[in-house]
């Protein structure tokens, strides 16, 4: 009867391992995509940062 308990425990263990991945694998796709959302805001900050500038330059002649 001791063997039982550590087969068991090893399933667990392989379970709760697969899950870690499985939660691991969807952090580094979320973190992924908001990084590209943060250099998507950062262009489109840039780029009317800018636009802005060009604008007023315009604006004083």
């Amino acid at each position: 009867g001791r063997r039982r308990p550590d087969l068991l425990s090893a399933l667990l263990s392989a379970r709760i391992a697969e899950k870690i991945k499985i939660i691991q694998n969807i952090l580094l796709t979320e973190t992924a995509e908001n990084q590209r959302q943060a250099s998507a805001c950062e262009k489109v900050d840039a780029y009317l940062t800018s636009s802005l500038h060009t604008f007023k330059i315009n604006e004083e002649r």
